[in-house]
């Protein structure tokens, strides 16, 4: 009987696949995001309570959340205090990306615009066709621009996810 001795074959050929310790590997593109990074920039960013500052610390941590991404990601960077200020469009060169972050400096611009700093990241993440999504690492809370509850409106609106990140300890720091 031909079946039979097919199955038979297959099951040993099975068998030595399973002893021997084939394996089969799927490579596959994993779902990415486009990202804007937004890096509080004012005058308390300089608190020393995390060394060797917040925003030296907040520019470390932003590089190493690059460097873990995929490589089809994209990726904007923009800093803020009174005022918001694009540093890269969205772009999937990680090395601009990073030498764009290393180039943020503490702002004369007074104030933290969290407000205008998601808005301004939601403008530039509009043209993007993947998933979208709003990082903002700060110390603060808005104190001058939009409102947080009106720019959290238009980033909803334009189906953008927001994350916040604190940056800095329970006790504070002084700078």
């Amino acid at each position: 009987n031909l079946t039979l001795l097919v199955l038979r074959c297959l099951a040993i050929i099975f068998l030595v696949f399973s002893v021997v310790g084939i394996k089969y590997n799927y490579d596959a593109k994993v779902s990415s995001f486009s990202y804007v990074i937004a890096i509080d920039s004012s005058g308390s960013m300089l608190a020393l309570d995390i060394p060797p500052n917040r925003l030296e610390a907040a520019k470390d941590s932003a590089i190493v959340f690059i460097q873990a991404l995929p490589l089809n990601s994209k990726v904007g960077i923009i800093d803020f205090s009174g005022a918001t200020f694009i540093r890269s469009t969205i772009i999937e060169d990680k090395q601009k990306i990073i030498k764009s972050i290393r180039h943020i400096n503490i702002s004369l611009v007074g104030g933290t615009a969290i407000g205008d700093a998601i808005i301004t990241s939601t403008n530039l993440l509009t043209s993007a066709t993947q998933a979208r999504a709003v990082i903002i690492l700060t110390d603060g809370q808005n104190n001058i621009g939009a409102t947080t509850p009106e720019a959290i409106d238009f980033a909803n609106y334009n189906n953008i996810v927001i994350n916040t990140i604190a940056v800095g300890t329970k006790e504070g720091g002084s700078f």
